[in-house]
């Protein structure tokens, strides 16, 4: 069975929501006030806790084309999968968490290229994978409640296997890993999953629009620019120990980099950062605003008229006002997030038009692995870049790395569209759905 195609008659497909989400490079998580402070980068078992209000959220209203997958859901997974990637590569190539890229463009192309993945791609897209795994955990929450499981345990193990996960990916492979910082989040959703969908859409909106908008006051009063914040010295012991090093020694610096990006103070940001997105999230699914086909266009139109233009001329403001921290972070904490809400709803509405299933089957089948595409891509690229490997780190333009990305991402969608003919979910995907559904969960019901 091709990925994203119809069950064939007497076919039968399980259902699996795991929505995973990718993560964004270093900087987009902690998007600037951070570097200012010295780094840049269920209550369960109890029916009817995922409830919408008047209604409970039924299975059968949350799947698209497909019995038991979600095909807007993969698409947009696949979609953040290729955007995340594009800015992941450049921390993969570079000590950009040290430096302003642009002074690495040597070429126009270099510059176009960067400036391309900084308006839309930088902080655009690690809002919506945020949102997915709000959306996820409620999904399966309900699911392990309509079989008689307690989904508190159920989530719990989920969120623990992640966070182990996400640990061993960052001491071993790539310090920009963000698994177990979503995982840290899902832990503090675990008690708002039982409340109605509004308060927890308003209760993300007031714990993201307060801090930052009062951090954005801070540093538009800095009067830093954005030069102020490099770090020349940590830049060139990055390309040294990156470039040159053993695995040994890259895995020991990986570790106090780690820890140094990771200081409370950045923890409390990225709190701020990202767990008003896993609420926003969990609030759609109980609301069902993903799952209401064309009767909700008028409702998704609204918002891409309104985010796209408003985006845009966010996203480009470091370009048109200057460059200073202010506008920077400005840039990154509200530009962001309302080219995520673009995206999101500009996906929604080619979907479900009819128009975009088929080009965006393609995405869905790689949304469907994303999580081991994801290792996959952090994989390669360290092997490629890093002195254990190819050792061509700080040695590869901006623009050849975007063309990297475009064609290791084409490579994924024809592996992931092989793999999926043969096996319903990825091997991650499989290994992190044995840990959470127990021999008896998968059973119960």
């Amino acid at each position: 069975m091709a990925c994203g195609g119809f069950p064939k008659a007497g076919e039968r497909r399980s259902f699996s929501p795991e929505v995973w989400e990718g993560r964004p490079a270093k900087e987009s998580h902690v998007p600037f006030f951070a570097r200012l402070s010295g780094n840049k980068r269920l209550s369960g078992g109890t029916k009817g806790n995922f409830t919408r209000e008047g209604r409970r959220i039924g299975l059968e209203d949350m799947v698209s084309h497909q019995k038991g997958r979600i095909f807007f859901i993969d698409a947009l997974r696949g979609v953040c999968l290729l955007g995340i990637f594009a800015v992941n590569m450049l921390d993969f190539q570079m000590p950009y968490l040290y430096m302003n890229p642009l002074d690495a463009a040597e070429t126009f192309a270099d510059r176009a290229v960067y400036i391309f993945i900084d308006v839309f791609a930088q902080a655009s897209f690690y809002p919506l994978f945020a949102f997915l795994f709000g959306y996820g955990m409620v999904l399966i929450g309900e699911k392990a409640e309509t079989r008689g499981v307690n989904s508190r345990p159920v989530l719990t193990r989920r969120l623990a296997f992640l966070l182990l996960l996400g640990l061993l990916h960052a001491f071993f492979l790539w310090t920009g890993d963000i698994l177990a910082c979503y995982a840290l989040c899902g832990f503090l959703l675990l008690p708002f999953l039982r409340r109605p969908g509004k308060k927890l859409l308003k209760t993300a909106g007031i714990l993201y629009l307060v801090p930052n908008l009062l951090i954005a006051a801070l540093t538009q009063l800095s009067g830093l620019a954005a030069k102020d914040l490099a770090e020349p010295e940590k830049a060139e012991k990055a390309l040294h120990i990156y470039g040159n090093g053993s695995f040994l020694e890259i895995t020991r610096y990986r570790v106090s980099e780690w820890a140094e990006i990771h200081h409370p103070w950045n923890l409390l940001v990225m709190l701020f950062m990202i767990f008003p997105f896993l609420l926003a999230g969990a609030g759609f699914a109980k609301e069902g605003r993903l799952a209401g086909g064309r009767r909700l266009f008028s409702y998704y139109r609204k918002r891409f008229a309104f985010a796209l233009p408003a985006g845009l001329v966010l996203k480009t403001l470091p370009y048109w006002a200057g460059e200073t921290a202010g506008n920077i972070y400005i840039q990154d904490a509200f530009g962001g997030p309302l080219l995520s809400m673009a995206f999101l709803a500009g996906l929604y509405l080619a979907v479900n038009s009819g128009y975009g299933k088929k080009v965006f089957a393609a995405f869905s089948c790689a949304g469907r692995m994303s999580l081991t595409n994801y290792l996959f891509q952090s994989l390669v690229c360290t092997t490629i870049f890093y002195g254990y490997g190819f050792s061509l780190y700080g040695k590869v333009s901006i623009a050849a790395a975007f063309s990297a990305v475009i064609a290791l991402f084409a490579v994924q969608i024809l592996i992931s569209r092989l793999w999926l003919r043969r096996f319903s979910r990825g091997p991650a995907e499989w290994l992190w759905r044995r840990v959470y559904w127990t021999r008896g969960s998968r059973s119960a019901g």
